[in-house]
């Protein structure tokens, strides 16, 4: 394991930062973002920052060859790309093979190579830091939170909200606080990974 932990209200935070700084970067409502991220406890972060803003979202097996993470790229038109530094040879490769995507984000990579966005920039504050002196995540940026409808924020008398979003399922198939019931409850799709 990683030893990283996350809050949901980190989640929630940290998303709405990465879907702000997606906007920054250029990406706009109807883009496409390739994932190709492990299990790993930044990648719900991306997921639904990505969500929140927009930005249509394919995801594809760590383990697949670049020639078909390059077709998966091609057939979605991926504009930008989310990975980690251990996948980067193989997207690189993908990308020689379609040439439409504009930017690569790499996650956990001391050196970020200068030909890709590192996924921690994405995130920091204005001042360089991620959370205030209580662990708040500190929010910077232009997107609200109706933009990120997943996640319901609690009333003002602590307890949560019901409705709205589809629930934020992190560990234990407990729903996040203020989520509700499955996604596909509330308008979701499901879309397989190979359409006839």
């Amino acid at each position: 394991m990683t030893g990283r932990q996350y809050t949901y209200e980190m989640v929630y935070g940290l998303s709405t930062r990465f879907g702000s700084a997606l906007l920054r970067m250029g990406a706009e409502r109807g883009d496409v973002l390739g994932m190709v991220v492990p299990n790993i406890p930044e990648f719900p972060i991306a997921f639904f920052g990505a969500c929140g803003v927009g930005v249509t979202l394919t995801t594809m097996n760590p383990t697949y060859r670049p020639e078909e993470i390059a077709r998966q790229l091609e057939n979605s038109q991926a504009s930008f790309v989310i990975t980690i530094g251990m996948f980067l040879p193989n997207i690189r490769q993908a990308c020689e093979l379609y040439k439409g995507v504009k930017k690569i984000i790499v996650i956990g990579m001391e050196q970020t190579p200068d030909d890709c966005v590192s996924f921690m920039h994405m995130l920091l504050g204005d001042d360089g830091s991620l959370f205030d002196k209580v662990g708040k995540v500190i929010l910077s940026s232009p997107v609200s939170a109706g933009h990120f409808p997943f996640l319901v924020p609690e009333r003002q008398d602590g307890r949560p909200q019901r409705g709205g979003g589809a629930a934020l399922l992190l560990r234990d198939d407990r729903p996040a606080k203020g989520g509700g019931a499955h996604p596909l409850q509330h308008g979701g799709q499901h879309v397989p990974d190979h359409a006839p």
